[in-house]
């Protein structure tokens, strides 16, 4: 649920979605996801500006996105906010191995043995390597503070 709050919110912001109807383009085109790429779009040829969505670790960032023009949002949750939402979400998304108990769950989670690896070694990525962009940290509870 964070990641598509955050897609929504940032996306209507910067394209001023209340003036120009985006709001009725859905989220997932609005922001769409590096690693998932539906619609198999040339991102390069998306007019500016775009925003773009990732849960992509530091070391499987495509070189060519690398770049210290890109301005980057990185949003950041609680762990056991994480640990809960996905233990959830894990129990009906088909393809996602769900666990039987929270406490077998966690452990999977601890040793990064979960889609999308360890969630510190993912934060931990992109902050070793915060001064190579122009990026911004946040938390997903300071976002929810703001609104």
């Amino acid at each position: 649920m964070g990641t598509v709050w955050a897609q929504h919110i940032l996306s209507l912001i910067y394209f001023e979605g209340h003036r120009n109807n985006t709001e009725n383009i859905e989220t997932i085109d609005r922001a769409p996801f590096f690693e998932y790429n539906n619609h198999n779009l040339d991102f390069a040829k998306i007019p500016s500006p775009r925003i773009f969505s990732s849960h992509l670790p530091y070391y499987l960032v495509p070189k060519g996105l690398k770049n210290k023009k890109a301005k980057i949002l990185y949003i950041y949750r609680n762990p056991k906010d994480v640990l809960t939402s996905y233990f959830h979400y894990s129990s009906w998304m088909v393809y996602l191995e769900a666990a039987d108990t929270i406490e077998n769950f966690m452990k999977s989670f601890l040793e990064g043995r979960v889609v999308g690896s360890c969630w510190f070694d993912h934060i931990r990525g992109w902050y070793e390597h915060r001064h190579d962009f122009n990026i911004m940290f946040l938390s997903y509870e300071e976002m929810k503070k703001v609104r």
